[in-house]
């Protein structure tokens, strides 16, 4: 399957217009703009955020299933209708840069690319070639991974050009802090390992980070399905409780029962309240990484068939030949009824004159012939 495209939306925007407060006008006009590139084809998810160095700088990114898509998108008339509010937001003598990238998680866990890192550091390495991509980068994300404060990496092949260089490498690495990212490039492990980053590229450029927002249309959603989940397992065990302990009282030669009943719920349901609220950490991972087109995993019931049929057959028997018994009327009406059979039967009533035949003679089986081949 082929990796979604990221499109990378460079924008300048002034530090007096707050996009986070839904209430102010750069809010609104900030939220119709993204509500534009929610609603196209292909949509996945989007997150953005501005730059600690350079809190002008804004990232905005969107992903998608296909580039086409992306294409599609600038080519419409809603397009324009993005730049024209885009117009009324970013700094009057810049203008907007788009790229594209491949990008796709580098470790287990990755909390970069808006999934839950505070901040994350980038770059974009120019004229990467085999051993970049098959070697330099995969051992330094093997290593990177275990530094203190480091929340997972992430990158990909930009599609357009920077500098002049054709392939070049964009990455994103998720960190608890900027001060725990600058402070390792001051460690002895980072110097015994740095020539790793210098292979197989021809330097990079945008060195910088990025304090992570993620404004999905979704996140809201599953922030109060989590608090819905935790609610779900308190109330089942309150109502558990309820009940035992009105058994006390109403039984109160079984209370040594009730009273084990009674720290067996309330054990079961702490476990599985602390399990659900902390089934990430941190916490808000657990709406923060979420993605919907990859949250539904189905089983192929073909290939497991086998499986089934022989969980069946030995769960509910199965028939053999010795045990089977013919039918009792025969496929190709040779054989009669057997209670009676001919001579027992009855020309139908004919109470209602003509051929008029009543539907419980022909339910009944009464007056109706027999017709052996044979004959």
């Amino acid at each position: 399957m082929a990796a979604p495209v990221t499109q990378i939306i460079y924008l300048q925007i002034g530090i007096d217009k707050d996009l986070t407060d839904a209430k102010s006008d750069a809010g609104k006009t900030w939220r119709e703009a993204l509500d534009i590139l929610q609603s196209h084809e292909g949509f996945q998810r989007l997150y953005w955020g501005r730059s600690p160095e350079d809190m002008t700088k804004v990232q905005l990114h969107v992903v998608r299933n296909h580039l086409s898509q992306h294409q599609s998108l600038q080519s419409s008339p809603q397009y324009t209708s993005f730049q024209s509010l885009l117009q009324s937001l970013i700094i009057p003598t810049t203008q907007p840069l788009t790229r594209h990238a491949l990008l796709e998680e580098n470790t287990p866990n990755c909390c970069s690319l808006g999934k839950g890192a505070p901040v994350t550091g980038t770059a974009i390495y120019v004229g990467t070639d085999a051993a970049w991509h098959e070697g330099a980068w995969p051992l330094w994300t093997h290593i990177v991974r275990y530094v203190d404060g480091c929340l997972g990496c992430a990158g990909g092949k930009l599609l357009e050009p920077v500098d002049g260089y054709q392939n070049c490498f964009l990455v994103y690495v998720g960190w608890e802090t900027i001060e725990k990212h600058e402070a390792y490039h001051h460690t002895e492990h980072f110097r015994q390992r740095y020539i790793i980053l210098r292979s197989g590229n021809k330097g990079f450029r945008e060195y910088g980070h990025l304090f992570n927002i993620v404004d999905n249309i979704f996140l809201d959603i599953w922030q109060y399905y989590h608090l819905g989940e935790l609610i779900y397992f308190a109330a089942q065990t309150l109502n558990k409780l309820s009940i035992l302990v009105l058994m006390v009282r109403v039984f109160p030669r079984f209370q040594r029962v009730v009273y084990g009943a009674i720290t067996l719920i309330i054990a079961y349901g702490t476990a599985f309240f602390f399990i659900t609220l902390l089934q990430c950490w941190p916490i808000n991972r657990a709406w923060l990484t979420l993605e919907l087109h990859m949250g539904i995993i189905c089983t192929s019931l073909p290939a497991i068939r086998a499986l089934f049929v022989s969980l069946g057959a030995k769960l509910l028997g199965s028939s053999k030949s010795s045990n089977s018994k013919p039918s009792k009327f025969s496929t190709h009406g040779e054989s009669e009824l057997k209670s009676g059979g001919a001579k027992n039967q009855q020309a139908p009533r004919r109470r209602y004159g003509g051929d008029f035949i009543p539907l419980e003679d022909v339910d009944s089986g009464r007056g109706i012939k027999k017709t052996s081949l044979k004959e």
